[in-house]
């Protein structure tokens, strides 16, 4: 046991049930960002952009 009175496994499920949280909200953060990254794509103004910026949001995307 350790400080927290959890046996070995019982720390690591409990460590592993907060990373599959911390997952969840970092998916939930990449999901918003590629929506509005592929959502600038159909903008008018993205047809006015230089080459060099469309291949950046390319990569980016």
């Amino acid at each position: 046991m350790n400080e927290t009175g959890e046996t070995p496994p019982q720390q690591l499920a409990r460590n592993f049930n907060e990373l599959l949280q911390e997952l969840r909200v970092a998916l939930s953060g990449v999901q918003i960002l590629f929506a509005f990254l592929l959502a600038v794509a159909f903008t008018e103004r993205y047809e006015e952009a230089s080459a060099y910026i469309r291949g950046i949001h390319l990569v980016t995307v």
